[in-house]
Parts: C-alpha cells; sequence; structure tokens
C-alpha cells in the first residue's frame, strides 16, 4: 500500500478530468436560484469525493481531478436602482457581478434574502452555474473528513498534483483568476 503514495505523479493528461459544466440558467425565484446552487455543490463535492476514494483504493487518476464552485451573477445595465440608501440586495452599478458560493445549505436564509432583494431591487433575474473556481478536495468532505491526514509526505505530494487544494493566495472575493 506504502508503494502506491510513493510514485512520483502519474498524471498523463494535462486537461483537468472534471464533470460535464453545468451552464447559467436565468432564475427569477430566489429559492429555485438556491436550489441550483446546491445541486451544483452538491455534484461537483461527491465527484471529487468518489475520485479521491478511488485513489484511497490505488486507483491513480491519470489526469488532475477538478470540480467548480456553483457562482451566481447578475447583469445590470442601469444605475437604477429603487433605494440609493439600501446597503445590501443591490448592486451599485451597470456590469455583470458575481460570487462563487460554498456550502449553500448552511447560508440558504441568509441567499434567499439577498438573491429576492437583487431581483427585486434591479428587475433582472439572476443566473447560476458553475463557476472556474476549484473546490480543493479538502474543502469537499464537509463532514469533517481529514484528508490531510496523510501516511507520508509523499502522499501529500501526490494529493497536490492530483487535486486542488487550498491557496489562499486566491481565496478573496474580488479575485477573477482563470484556472488551466
Amino acid at each position: 500500500m506504502a508503494d502506491r503514495w510513493t510514485q512520483p505523479s502519474q498524471v498523463v493528461s494535462s486537461k483537468p478530468e472534471q464533470p460535464a459544466t453545468i451552464p447559467f440558467e436565468a432564475f427569477s425565484d430566489a429559492r429555485a436560484a438556491i436550489e441550483r446552487l446546491q445541486q451544483i455543490f452538491d455534484r461537483n463535492t461527491a465527484f471529487l469525493r468518489e475520485r479521491f476514494a478511488q485513489l484511497s483504493a490505488g486507483v491513480v487518476p491519470q489526469a488532475k481531478v477538478r470540480a467548480c464552485y456553483p457562482e451566481v451573477r447578475m447583469t445590470t445595465s442601469s444605475h437604477a436602482r429603487l433605494d440609493q440608501r439600501i446597503s445590501y440586495g443591490s448592486v451599485a452599478g451597470p456590469g455583470q457581478h458575481g460570487t462563487t458560493i460554498t456550502r449553500p445549505d448552511l447560508f440558504a436564509s441568509y441567499l434567499e434574502e439577498q438573491i429576492e432583494l437583487l431581483i427585486r431591487n434591479h428587475g433582472v433575474p439572476v443566473e447560476v452555474g458553475e463557476s472556474e473556481t476549484p473546490i480543493p478536495l479538502n474543502f469537499a468532505f464537509i463532514d469533517g473528513t481529514n484528508v490531510n491526514g496523510a501516511e507520508s509526505y509523499e502522499h501529500e505530494r501526490l494529493l497536490a498534483d492530483l487535486f486542488d487544494v487550498p491557496d489562499l493566495a486566491i481565496m478573496d472575493d474580488g479575485d477573477r483568476q482563470r484556472y488551466l
């Protein structure tokens, strides 16, 4: 068993293995938008957990394994808002505004309020789809499973070669860095 962890990375393909991208879809109902956010998050974290289980059973992926966070966004074409004094539930001006969402189940009430206000205040639907921001393997295990309980340094290096791992340099709401 230890040998599989000490082998050099066997990644063959430069294109990541990932589930089919879920395209963006417009929603005028906040609750339906949250359900789609949850669906994307659940599917993508399950994909990562399944690939990790395969690796644990000795099946080394032939490419980096990646799945991305869901994203909610909206596009406005005007500075018009119902009330210029509101501090949330609105965007400052025209353009496309969006953010990735983690754990929609934990933030459902907050998200519902915010999305309802955005739709009402700007008169446009929100769009929900899959972002380009990878979910680190560690964050796919919401039950607290510790994937860093590595058998060796080589195991940890192999995980970083095969899965996205937390990178504090890119954990910023305003960062739109593209991943290869």
